[in-house]
């Protein structure tokens, strides 16, 4: 028995049998032209023509089953489920035509057969099309679901306003009008071959569309430009989108982060919170320069992250809890964090617990950024193109996550962010414009991949729906997914969003395992990572405060100098990493490594500031003009004593320039030294860096300094062979004559040996007493046995230097086996107070005061 349906009727209509052209002069009838209504056949028996459908037609009841259902799906509630509905007309004005082709020479021959008139026997074309669109013929609906935006737009909008339709036809950057191609008398039809589709992973190389015009990024040509299709425009004119955000609105972008964002980072076997500071595309993958967040006592160093699988959307995870349980509560800027690192608060990872709170600060919080200068906005308010909630990015003209009910995929496509403050008190409430869509799935309506409309729905979200559909299509699954809206130019408030919107075509194989992906994409499947991910404040109360920008909201938590990039918005120096430039600091500080103890006073022993703009001059002066001027220095290398530059002049010579630190001595004659025994091995015909020049004289704006060429040794026999050569006459350091008192200056040569046998013993004038010496040998045994133990401890935790060195990869791991050591210790104090005390006064891992 068939089912029943109910009536649904559409009381309102914009429809036109006729419209008046653009001269204004004539009209014309909104319905095919008279040469299309004419089934008049051509010389070869040709047909091609258009009809109109009567309401009891097959194809009109399809239609109109199709949007009656739809319209209850999403009006009708819950009292209307389980039934079965049909529009009862078409609105006013529309009148739904079918296109239809075939060869009537054809029809004869088959006359008597049971094939029937349809696409795969006679026919070769019967093609449905809705003509009634006030802007005239040229505009028609081609499916139900082309359709249905409309009538949903006349059931529901009471102003009547075609700007608030979301329609292909009615939104600004609808369907272009339509020419009907001619018609080829020798088409055939092909069977359809459907493209598996592609699916992007982390490794692969994204192809991004064409970018704005910057440093590191090529223009397309004028051809590729064309070609493209325009992004569906759902920003006011008045707000054109910025380079970056237009970057961020392509579909199948290269990147995934955004600068600003808190994500998680890959931190050895573990994982860290930090935000991203900048990003690049290095052939055509992403890189990102992140900086660890931590408490404010000591900041880790920054991290370059290749590609977007080492990283975590900051909703990906739920943020743990602080490893000190003490400070769980407390807000980032309310813990004593000097007694935390002291150990009053008992083990535990103060830099993890900074972390941890900092991010709970950044997620409760809200900043808003590119103002839009608005003649509209009232007083008091503000209309912006973009924000930073909690720890993402979002654009006007992207799509946001919405709170619903259960598993549903709800999203407000943004077309405004308004600001509203009041001075007295200060107040700010923002509201955030846009269209709500819902993502429905449902059988799938459409014949093949050429009935597939596109959506009017920005650039992202139309490519990552078609992905999901071929995704069903290649699986042989008549499953059809998309957005349909609920609710247009809705307002809602930033409690309202969950988060950002991904492409699961994207990020699900980012924050799922591979074979988890495949066994999905096999089953014709695609899990929406919208409920893969959390909703902003999940986990602990998150009560949104205002930030004037994104550094106050970092806040302490990263370094003062820490600078989040405008990207293309922004000079083209803002998109440089460290290893492109370096700053005056890090020229200045040493980056080689950390210290497991005593760390500042290691840094300020090897913090050397200089004038590097004077050293660059001052090295011209000693290169001499035929290489240009210095082009740029950079940082080569840093040892326990010097820090090497690599210097590049404009013609591309390169000089080593090497600075001591402040520990480093004498503080005159070792600069000295070096330089004169260097010059002396290069006259000598010895394979050394030749000196340009030096200065050893702390008042040097530069520092201490020698800028030498680049020029290694080789053949180490002859090399040796050639120092045994050399009749040195003294023991000592080599230096030029005008480095030193002459009352210090020896012979550099042995001359007669007469002058050798006249040679005085001179004899040490430091003495020992027996009994300093044996009490030297009695200490001996126990300076060795000292050493042992600390050589073992040493070895647990992983193996350190004496001063507590050890490289940026592996200091995670060393403070981690550091506590794990402790704890294990004190245990097995058992509780004894005196055991516990000498533990902590003799134990080797702290900070300690040193004699100098």
């Amino acid at each position: 028995m068939a089912p029943a349906y109910y009536p649904v009727t559409v009381c309102r209509s914009d429809g036109q049998f006729e419209v008046t052209l653009k001269n204004g002069a004539s009209k014309e009838l909104n319905r095919p032209t008279a040469e299309q209504l004419d089934k008049t056949p051509d010389a070869e028996g040709y047909v091609d023509f258009y009809e109109p459908l009567g309401l009891e037609d097959t194809k009109a009841k399809d239609w109109r089953r199709k949007i009656g259902g739809m319209l209850m799906h999403v009006l009708g509630g819950k009292e209307h489920a389980g039934r079965s509905y049909i529009l009862k007309e078409f609105p006013e004005g529309y009148v739904l035509y079918e296109h239809k082709k075939y060869n009537q020479n054809k029809v004869s021959e088959d006359k008597g057969k049971e094939k029937g008139k349809h696409a795969a026997g006679v026919f070769e074309r019967q093609d449905a099309y809705m003509y009634g669109h006030p802007q005239g013929r040229k505009k028609r609906y081609r499916s139900p679901a082309d359709f249905f935006p409309h009538v949903l737009w006349l059931a529901t909008d009471e102003e009547g306003d075609p700007r608030n339709c979301s329609c292909k036809l009615c939104s600004p950057d609808g369907e272009q009008e339509f020419e009907e191609p001619p018609v080829n008398p020798d088409a055939t039809m092909k069977k359809e071959i459907k493209p598996a589709p592609e699916f992007i992973t982390p490794a692969e190389n994204k192809q991004p569309a064409p970018l704005p015009a910057r440093a590191g990024f090529k223009t397309p040509d004028a051809a590729t430009q064309a070609s493209r299709p325009k992004p569906n425009s759902l920003v006011a004119a008045s707000s054109h989108r910025s380079a970056e955000q237009e970057l961020d609105s392509m579909a199948n972008g290269i990147y995934t982060y955004r600068p600003g964002e808190l994500v998680w980072f890959t931190k050895g076997a573990a994982w860290g919170l930090g935000v991203i500071s900048k990003r690049q595309a290095v052939n055509n993958k992403p890189r990102y320069l992140l900086q660890p967040l931590s408490h404010p006592l000591r900041y880790p160093p920054y991290q370059i992250k290749e590609g977007d699988n080492v990283m975590r959307p900051w909703l990906a995870w739920t943020v743990p809890s602080t490893t000190h349980p003490q400070i769980r509560t407390m807000a980032y800027d309310e813990v004593p964090w000097e007694r935390v690192l002291a150990g009053e608060f008992g083990p535990g990872d103060a830099e993890v617990d900074g972390s941890i709170l900092a991010a709970q600060a950044i997620n409760s919080s809200y900043s808003l950024f590119d103002r839009i200068d608005n003649p509209l906005a009232v007083p008091g308010e503000a209309h912006y193109r973009g924000m930073f909630l909690g720890g993402e990015k979002i654009w006007v003209g992207e799509p946001v996550r919405l709170r619903g009910i259960g598993d549903e995929i709800i999203i407000l496509i943004i077309h405004k962010l308004i600001e509203r403050t009041t001075q007295s008190p200060p107040t700010s409430m923002v509201t955030v414009v846009g269209d709500i869509h819902k993502l429905v799935s449902m059988p799938n309506p459409y014949k093949d991949r050429s009935e597939w409309p596109v959506p009017a729905l920005p650039d992202r979200m139309v490519a990552d729906l078609r992905f999901r559909n071929e995704v069903a299509d290649v699986a042989g699954r008549r499953d059809w997914l998309e957005w349909r809206l609920l609710e247009p130019a809705a307002r809602r408030g930033l409690s309202d969003i969950r988060g950002r919107w991904y492409e699961s075509r994207s990020l699900l194989p980012i924050i799922k395992p591979p074979d988890f992906v495949k066994q999905e994409i096999a089953r014709g499947e695609m899990s929406d990572t919208g409920n893969l991910l959390n909703t902003r404040g999940d986990g602990f109360a998150a009560v949104l405060k205002r930030k004037k920008n994104r550094k106050d909201t970092f806040g302490r938590a990263v370094p003062d100098d820490l600078k989040v990039s405008r990207g293309l918005d922004g000079p083209e120096s803002d998109g440089l990493f460290p290893d492109e430039v370096q700053t005056n600091q890090d020229l200045f500080s040493y980056t080689s490594g950390r210290f497991l103890y005593n760390e500042n006073t290691r840094l300020r022993e090897q913090y050397v500031e200089f004038d590097a703009n004077a050293l660059l001059r001052e090295a011209e002066k000693h290169i001499g003009p035929s290489h240009g001027h210095a082009a740029c220095i950079i940082k080569l290398a840093e040892g326990g004593f010097n820090r090497v530059f690599l210097l590049t002049m404009d013609d591309g010579f390169e000089a080593i320039v090497k600075i001591p630190y402040r520990i480093t001595g004498p503080k005159h004659y070792a600069t000295a030294s070096e330089a004169a025994t260097l010059h002396y091995l290069h006259s000598k015909g010895i394979p050394v860096p030749r000196v340009y020049g030096y200065s050893s004289s702390e008042s040097n704006p530069h520092e201490q300094a020698s800028v030498n060429d680049i020029n290694l040794p080789s053949g180490f026999v002859e090399i040796e062979k050639k120092f045994l050569d050399i009749p040195f006459g003294s023991i000592g350091s080599m230096y030029f004559k005008g480095d030193v008192p002459s009352g210090l200056q020896a012979a550099l040569y042995a001359t007669t040996s007469a002058e050798k046998d006249n040679d005085t013993e001179i004899s040490c004038p430091v003495k020992f007493t027996d009994a300093e010496l044996d009490g030297f040998q009695e200490q001996k045994q126990l300076r060795f046995e000292l050493n042992s133990v600390v050589n073992h401890w040493r070895d647990e935790i992983g193996g350190i230097s004496e001063d507590g060195w050890m490289s940026d990869e592996r200091y995670d791991d060393v403070v981690r086996k550091v506590a794990e050591l402790k704890a294990s210790l004190l245990a097995t104090a058992e509780g004894d107070e005196e055991d516990i005390r000498l533990l902590e006064k003799g134990w080797l891992f702290r900070d300690r005061e040193e004699i100098n």
